[in-house]
């Protein structure tokens, strides 16, 4: 009688056990079919392979003269694993040059990009100030209601102030959810993308991979460089040698579509 009763308990286990296991690999598959594969860069002094991995020669890296120092990868982003930034996509800063320069930026690459992200199920973040906290006149917090209306819905999109932002905490929430992996937009390039607390030096500090979409964003140029965005390509390739790796628009557009 005992046996038959532990047999019946081990083949309820396995039932159980089993149910499980299926619903994982349901979740991973759909996860899966979500993800997309495209080719990130960097740049590296170093020789690299294929992989990302150092050159060696007698245990050290070498580099190649004349080899080219950029250098692309295979990368896979998932739901499950990677979280879109919108750093500041400011439309109340006290330049109309800026809000016009920026706004056309955030229309024609940031907002196509995000609300594809949002139909494939990513995490996305979009940082701002508190307007009411900045007296007596508000400036550089407001942001498009396009923006708010991506948070309908959906629990995924979620408006951040700055004011009062633990970036420990913030990045403890995200490593609970299984984030990794964090793809960059938003301005500017060479300040809050770097500097703001879940800019890039934080973000790489805490063990993130980042990535960078130099098309969705650009920087605070100097007066003769807005047309060329000198400081920008600059700052995107200081970038793409120690904190993050430089995805292409027109690739992660097409990914997103599909």
């Amino acid at each position: 009688m005992i046996s038959k009763i532990c047999a019946n308990l081990l083949i309820l286990n396995l039932i159980f056990v089993t149910h499980y296991a299926m619903a994982d690999i349901n979740r991973l598959s759909l996860d899966k079919n979500k993800g997309i594969t495209l080719t990130s860069f960097y740049r590296s002094y170093f020789s690299r392979k294929n992989d990302g991995r150092y050159k060696l020669k007698n245990g050290k890296p070498y580099h190649i003269q004349g080899e080219g120092d950029l250098y692309g990868v295979k990368t896979s982003f998932f739901p499950s694993n990677t979280a879109f930034f919108v750093i500041d996509p400011w439309d109340n800063m006290p330049s109309a040059f800026l809000n016009k320069y920026y706004g056309n930026i955030t229309n024609n690459y940031i907002l196509p990009l995000v609300r594809l992200a949002k139909a494939k199920g990513y995490n996305i973040y979009i940082f701002t100030n508190n307007c009411k906290d900045i007296k007596p006149v508000p400036y550089s917090c407001s942001i498009s209601k396009k923006f708010y209306d991506l948070t309908k819905n959906t629990s995924k999109v979620k408006i951040v102030y700055w004011q009062g932002l633990d970036p420990n905490i913030f990045s403890e929430h995200l490593k609970k959810l299984g984030i990794t992996k964090i793809i960059y937009t938003g301005f500017a390039s060479n300040m809050c993308i770097l500097e703001r607390p879940t800019g890039m030096f934080k973000m790489k500090s805490l063990g993130f991979s980042l990535y960078f979409i130099p098309k969705a964003s650009a920087a605070v140029e100097l007066s003769g460089t807005w047309d060329k965005q000198y400081i920008h390509k600059a700052a995107t390739d200081i970038i793409s040698q120690s904190l993050a790796n430089i995805t292409r628009f027109k690739d992660i557009h097409a990914a997103l579509i599909r």
